[in-house]
């Protein structure tokens, strides 16, 4: 008899896993509380011309998870070379960062500091063996003061709301890339390859992104599904898991809300991709007041994401996204991502602010925030508001896990109450808390597939 995966969320996490398990002869249930699909990594039709809920690229340096990609999207995808740039001092600066276009950005004097630090740094840290106790610590012991504080300090605590001495290492650990100084100069100059080295174990740059070439980054999530129904397997859309229910040491049941009916739901196997400070409020009998606990000192950062129609062909050149230091962070032109996504002479332009859920910003009046976005996008010279033919926002709860110094302990301490039961499992950025990419997310669920088929 076929065994039966419940699967908690239809992300990129939740369908990925439902995918694979149907081709390992395992049927599956999808129940996703929203009425859309892709989770964070989704596309929005808004009056016939789509937006992305932030910029969202494919890419892995792992050839089996690109030809996962591949396999789903057939020949609907377009291959190119991620471009970045930060504004700073007026002039755009490329990001991962890069020596020569800093030292003609930087005075010499600003030169000298940046590079003497960041030689200095990469010694000392060769040398004197110490473990970073904050996102501080960590950037300053690999770029150095002064380019710590021209390019992370102030950026970083908009972002997150709080200074890079109140994260975790982690937090830098896994998202910021060693800067190419030192394959240029270090490397390529004065020949330091074993000191020097630019091997990073977490947040390499990606070598290619892959992008739909229609339906925009949530096409990626809509054509598993397509798949999913194809293989037999079910995505119930509006259908909240409202409990979990637990007994002789395994989940036995889970119970749905859908349409204000609530039903039981039974399976083999259950599997969460929701945000980890939700599923332990939700499992009966009620785990222990420390788990509880734990999940309430686990914070997820939200997101306004401002989308605008433009009548333009084109606002800027082909690049990714460009970081700033505005009211806004980071502004990004998806008709670069895909030429196909909007008819000529339309494009779209995306913006990001993070905030925290139900706080001031999250409930402010829409034209008053989009009125300080446009106002910087022209500062820029890219628009005028007789360009502007339509505009909104995409809100996205839990968008960013922050790693608040000792976010570890309460991780773990609710992964192993949770752990406890045989046949559930916790997959995906929001689940396990860990600041995950697509190509990750797919990759975790391989192994959550693989683990459930040796059952």
């Amino acid at each position: 008899m076929k065994k039966k995966a419940i699967i908690f969320g239809a992300g990129v996490s939740g369908l990925s896993i439902g995918y694979n398990l149907l081709k390992n002869n395992v049927d599956v249930e999808i129940y996703e509380e929203t009425g859309t699909l892709g989770g964070i990594a989704r596309s929005e039709s808004r009056n016939g011309y789509l937006f992305d809920s932030g910029p969202h690229g494919f890419h892995s340096r792992d050839p089996k998870i690109v030809d996962f990609f591949k396999e789903i999207m057939g020949d609907n995808y377009t291959g190119f070379e991620k471009y970045t740039e930060i504004k700073y001092k007026g002039q755009y600066v490329t990001f991962p960062l890069k020596p020569m276009n800093i030292l003609l950005t930087l005075s010499i004097g600003e030169s000298f500091r940046c590079i003497s630090s960041l030689i200095y740094s990469k010694i000392k840290s060769r040398i004197i063996k110490s473990e970073d106790k904050n996102a501080e610590e960590w950037l300053i012991s690999r770029y150095g003061e002064p380019l710590y504080r021209v390019f992370f300090l102030g950026y970083t605590a908009k972002i997150w709301g709080i200074k890079p001495k109140e994260l975790s290492a982690k937090f830098a650990q896994h998202r910021i890339p060693v800067i190419s100084f030192t394959d240029l100069i270090l490397r390529g100059t004065l020949g330091f390859k074993k000191w020097f080295g630019r091997q990073h174990k977490y947040a390499e740059t990606a070598v290619t992104l892959y992008y739909p070439k229609h339906g925009g980054i949530g096409a990626f999530s809509e054509e598993m599904a397509r798949k999913i129904k194809k293989m037999g397997g079910k995505i119930n859309l509006n259908s909240r898991v409202a409990s979990v229910n637990v007994k002789d040491g395994k989940v036995g049941s889970v119970d749905v809300l859908s349409s204000g009916k609530t039903s039981n739901v039974k399976g083999d196997f259950y599997i969460s991709t929701i945000p980890i400070i939700v599923l332990p409020r939700i499992v009966r009998p009620i785990l222990g007041k420390d788990v509880l606990e734990a999940a309430s000192k686990i914070k997820f950062r939200s997101l306004l994401v401002f989308c605008l129609l433009i009548k333009k062909d084109q606002v800027f050149k082909p690049l990714h996204y460009y970081y700033y230091d505005k009211y806004f962070g980071r502004l990004t032109e998806l008709k670069n991502w895909s030429r196909e996504l909007y008819p000529k002479g339309i494009t779209g332009l995306i913006t990001e602010k993070t905030c925290d859920f139900n706080d001031e910003l999250w409930n402010a009046d829409e034209n008053e925030l989009f009125r300080k976005v446009i106002d910087d996008i022209k500062s820029e010279g890219f628009i005028e508001d007789k360009d502007i033919l339509d505009k909104f926002v995409i809100r996205k709860k839990f968008a960013y896990p922050v790693y608040l110094i000792g976010f570890e302990e309460n991780v773990e301490k609710i992964e192993n109450a949770l752990g406890k039961f045989k046949n559930l499992f916790m997959s995906g950025r929001q689940a396990r808390f860990r600041y995950m990419d697509m190509d990750n997310c797919v990759e975790e669920g391989l192994e959550v597939v693989n683990e459930i088929v040796r059952r």
